[in-house]
């Protein structure tokens, strides 16, 4: 062929798949080295890796007049047939038993997942070239119960499926791929005189199989067959397959079962002998096929181990391991990283390539990712489904939040908005600056606190009353006052645009029923919206998943209509589950050129340098077997389908086509999700032929790159972090703070820091609901109004009066959150029960009483003066010129010790402060006040008064711990204006609250653990 530009072009070569034709395809040119026509190459497909069509290579004459149905319309239509099928079945017979796996759709998202099954089950018959009535043979007595729905909708969909295709004048695709192979196959049984080779194909496929015999009667013709095993003895050859009839047994988990079925009476009808080996391998690939031979041969047949010489069979072991290594990592996460190191030491040596061959999606992505810490991008073969990808994303964050503003959720909308602007993609005609600072105003602006009014048009209200502050009771937070009218003009400008985005989607229906495919056209008008930039910007880097994307809406946009009747609620599910359904080619940085991940078949017809095998646990690799959604095993038996031990078989195959490069790496992880694995069988039977000595020597191997794993991640040794206590300059500290705020100074001086020298506010939740300290507010509020309204003598329908004031101030809560309204107002109304018997108990001996006092007390510092403010819940005056200080606790009421030791001075110093005349409109105290704590809890114990007084042991007086406490203020002041005292975070671990606001800043978690201040968090 040397010079000859023509001399493969009329040459034919069948491949499983497409990825494989433009494998073989690159490798001809590439050594070629010149202009020339390359083969015919036609892509044949595997019955469950690839897609069995030649539209792309059509045949003269022989392709079927009608187009194939397109897959999402076919998908749509037997949805449609599931539901219909729920919706008759009898309930009754539900719940099934655990060993049944039958399954009814409650969703449309449901019924597009079983629609799945159904095509597995119809696509299965048609390879087979079985037809539908035989199921109706299948379902035994034993079976009729359950299996009748089956076989009742089974028959359904066999008779409306082919009306529907005649009505469609379509054909489905796997019965017309399966004919098109057919009619090849015929057409090459006419000899023509040009070369054909069929190559890669294991013949799984009947169509196939029958196609590849053809091949091999042409007297130009040739059969590649991969991994055919030639050193299995005869026995076990034999032992793959015994019996006949209905006494047959098949090894189906055997990696040469298929290839058996290949060359029996049903396929090529030849022996092995027959077969050629292709090409001389090297010792070492000899050796490796040997030991997989022995230790893979039939269970029946292992017998044959015993006969084997001890001295051969280890030599058989120790030379078929050798060049092998095999990790055993602890997690999944280790598995990666040794794994990459594997495949990034493999780079280093100039032009050698690396595979890493898994079907664990799961694992190839976190490979990926830890190739990226070298930025090394890893191709993959099988793509990254639309669901995952970013287009994807911001479809399915689009849907849901669409569907929260019509189910009007309050509570979930802000979380979602602020998820679905966060998405890079997202632009709203804005440059993405703008949208970025807009949408931070609207979430400190608007989104976080109490979640406002549902939908748009309550957000747009919200916000402007925010912006103009027009609650004088709320107290807004520092981050949400730094907001410039630049800011709120964004943030308001982001929901006019969201607003416009959103106009038709969902539309005027709503929540009613809609079509949730005619649904997708309003969805994607909202992305376009979303992505949108500036006009006469330059457009963005483009992005492989918004073109699948497009083709998505394309196709729902093409579907019939009617295609799927629901609410709008089950829009974003239903979507969902048809993104899961496509694929994105890899997109984005160029990968590597000498480094891939591959899914088995693609592996089974390439070679590398090094293979890196991963995910060698029972039930990854061999994958777990499941039963059948519509048939059981029996069933699928007796009507002639495969069971699901097939695939393993297959997947034995494919290990042991992988394991044919000498320089190989076996992954598995120890755990998986927390749980124990059990080692693959197939390793299993590795390690049982090899023994223990052959073994070990591998695992050692492996143990080199779980070595360079461990020195990959760990750091030197770090000093233990110690608590923070930070010493800034003595004029940040705060000339004014408030009672709490001492209490706060005491117990936890960080957070004072963090709050007034930092100048850092906690920012509240999203769409947070009203908590325990609104519930106290609530009740604060009640009790101060009803004592400022009535300050002296209590009314006469005093209970009248209290209730009106209860109506008006839980009004709020009743009509925008009715379930607390449900649990809040009952236990004010026992607590209310016991509040007014208690003020009647009181009021005599009183002359006035003084609701939400505000004080402020100026304490000379030296050259400084510091000001403590308090507001007093209520201070009570009595004829005898004494006093009492009242506190209302809903939560938990500080107990005595902790009072007289310092650490709840709250009452203490509103005491002293009402000594020194602190409070406005209030006389000076000559005499300490009575301190009285009322817990109001709304309880089993709804109202309970907890004077202050000395707990058992202590010898101080009230009196005397009000003046310390006063004289304690004033040395603890004056040891943060001198710089002298630090801000030590949780000084009295036993006194701190169990969480701060600023815990994550003081990294609490950190030094805490290390044993220092004795507590553990």
């Amino acid at each position: 062929m040397a010079g000859d530009p023509l001399a493969l072009a009329s040459v034919s070569v069948y491949l499983p798949t497409r990825r494989a034709a433009r494998a073989l395809s690159a490798i001809l040119a590439a050594r070629l080295g010149e202009a020339a026509l390359l083969p015919r190459t036609v892509p044949l497909g595997e019955a469950d890796e690839a897609e069995l069509d030649l539209a792309a290579e059509p045949l003269s004459g022989a392709a079927p007049a009608s187009a194939p149905i397109p897959a999402l319309e076919r998908r749509l239509i037997l949805a449609r047939l599931v539901r219909a099928w729920a919706e008759s079945v009898d309930r009754s017979l539900l719940p099934l038993q655990a060993e049944v796996p039958f399954l009814v759709p409650s969703s449309p998202a449901d019924a597009v997942g079983l629609a799945g099954d159904l095509e597995g089950l119809m696509d299965a018959l048609t390879v087979e070239g079985l037809p539908w009535s035989e199921i109706a043979g299948a379902v035994e007595a034993e079976y009729s119960r359950y299996f009748g729905l089956t076989l009742d909708f089974v028959k359904i969909a066999a008779e409306n499926w082919p009306r529907l295709l005649q009505e469609r004048n379509l054909a489905d695709p796997v019965a017309r791929a399966r004919s098109l192979i057919l009619a090849e196959g015929e057409r090459l049984a006419k000899a023509p005189k040009n070369p054909v080779i069929v190559a890669g194909s294991l013949g799984s496929v009947p169509a196939t199989a029958k196609l590849i015999a053809a091949v091999a009667k042409l007297p130009r013709g040739a059969v590649v067959l991969p991994g055919l095993d030639l050193d299995l003895d005869a026995p076990g050859w034999d032992g793959i397959e015994t019996g006949e009839g209905f006494a047959r047994t098949i090894a189906h988990g055997h990696p040469q079962a298929i290839l058996h079925r290949l060359l029996g009476p049903d396929g090529l009808a030849m022996s092995r002998d027959a077969v050629l080996p292709l090409g001389t391998p090297d010792a070492g690939r000899v050796a490796r096929a040997r030991m997989l031979s022995q230790a893979l041969r039939p269970a029946d047949t292992t017998d044959a181990w015993s006969t084997l010489d001890p001295a051969e069979r280890e030599a058989t072991a120790r030379a078929g391991l050798a060049g092998l290594a095999i990790v055993e990592a602890a997690d999944e996460r280790e598995e990666a990283l040794t794994a990459a190191l594997a495949l990034r030491e493999t780079l280093e040596v100039p032009g050698a390539t690396a595979f890493l061959v898994t079907p664990d999606r799961g694992l190839a992505g976190r490979v990926a990712v830890e190739l990226l810490r070298w930025g090394i991008v890893a191709e993959d073969s099988a793509g990254l489904a639309l669901a995952a990808s970013p287009a994807g994303r911001l479809a399915r964050l689009a849907a849901e939040f669409a569907a929260d503003l019509v189910r009007a959720q309050a509570d979930a909308i802000p979380a979602r908005l602020v998820a679905l602007l966060s998405h890079p993609m997202v632009r709203l005609g804005l440059t993405r600056e703008e949208l970025v600072r807009g949408a931070a105003a609207l979430e400190i602006g608007l989104l976080r606190g109490p979640a406002p009014a549902p939908g748009l048009p309550g957000l747009r209200l919200a916000l402007a009353a925010r912006r103009a502050g027009e609650d004088p009771d709320r107290r807004a937070p520092r981050a949400e006052r730094r907001l410039t009218e630049i800011d709120w003009a964004l943030a308001a400008l982001v929901l006019d645009r969201l607003e416009a985005a959103f106009a038709a989607f969902p539309g005027q229906e709503g929540g009613d029923a809609c079509d949730l495919v005619a649904a997708a056209a309003g969805h994607r008008l909202a992305c376009e919206a979303l992505i949108a930039g500036p006009e006469g910007a330059e457009a963005p880097e483009s992005d492989g998943s918004l073109a699948c994307l497009d083709t998505l809406f394309d196709d729902l946009e093409m579907a019939e209509p009617g295609g799927m009747a629901g609410r709008f609620d089950d829009y974003p599910s239903f979507f969902t589950a048809l993104t899961r359904e496509r694929k994105v080619a890899c997109t984005g940085p160029s990968p590597h050129p000498r480094l891939r991940i591959l899914g088995l078949i693609e592996a089974r017809l390439l070679q590398a340098d090094r293979i890196v095998v991963g995910g060698l646990d029972e039930g990854v690799w061999p994958v777990r077997t499941l039963t059948d959604a519509f048939l059981n095993r029996p069933m699928r038996e007796r009507i002639g389908l495969d069971p699901p031990e097939r695939r393993i078989g297959q997947m034995a195959h494919d290990f042991t086509e992988a394991l044919g490069c000498r320089d190989a790496v076996i992954t598995r992880a120890l755990k998986r999700d927390g749980a124990p694995t059990v080692p693959s069988r197939l390793v299993q039977r590795i390690r049982a032929f090899a023994g223990e000595e052959a073994w070990t020597g591998a695992l050692a191997a492996g143990q080199r790159f779980a070595r360079l794993a461990a020195a990959l991640d760990t750091a030197p040794p770090q000093p233990r972090l110690r608590r923070p206590a930070p010493r800034p300059d003595p004029a940040l500290f705060p000339r004014t703070l408030s009672v709490t705020e001492i209490e706060t100074l005491v117990r936890d001086p960080y957070a004072v820091f963090a709050r007034h020298v930092l100048g850092l506010d906690p920012l509240e939740p999203l769409a947070a609901l009203p908590g325990a300290g609104e519930r106290g507010s609530l009740v604060h509020r009640i009790f101060a109004e009803f004592a400022l309204a009535h300050p002296q003598a209590l009314p006469a329908r005093a209970d009248e009066r209290l209730y009106q004031i209860a109506v008006g101030a839980f009004a709020p809560i009743s009509d925008t959150y009715p379930s607390l309204y449900a649990e809040w107002w009952p236990r004010y109304r026992r607590m209310a029960q016991a509040y007014l018997p208690w003020e009647a108990a009181r009021r005599p001996a009183l002359t006035r009483v003084h609701a939400e006092v505000s004080g402020r007390w100026a304490i000379p510092m030296g050259r400084e003066t510091f000001t403590l403010r308090a507001r007093a819940d209520r201070i009570e005056l009595r004829p005898d010129g004494t006093a009492c200080i009242v506190d209302f606790k809903t939560g938990t009421v500080p107990t005595a010790k902790a009072i007289f030791a310092g650490f709840s001075p709250q009452l203490t110093l509103e005491a002293a402060m009402l000594m020194h005349g602190a409070f406005r409109d209030l006389p000076r105290s000559a005499q300490t006040p009575e301190l009285l704590y009322v817990h109001a809890s709304g309880g089993r114990k709804a109202f309970v008064p907890i004077p202050v007084k000395p707990g058992r042991g202590e010898e101080r007086s009230v009196e005397a711990i009000v003046a310390e406490h006063a004289e304690r203020l004033r040395g603890l002041i004056g040891r943060f204006l001198t710089g002298e005292a630090a801000y030590t975070a949780r000084p009295y671990p036993q006194y701190a609250n169990r969480a701060g606001p600023y815990d994550h800043l003081a990294r609490v978690k950190e030094w805490s653990l290390g044993g220092e201040g004795g507590e553990e968090e």
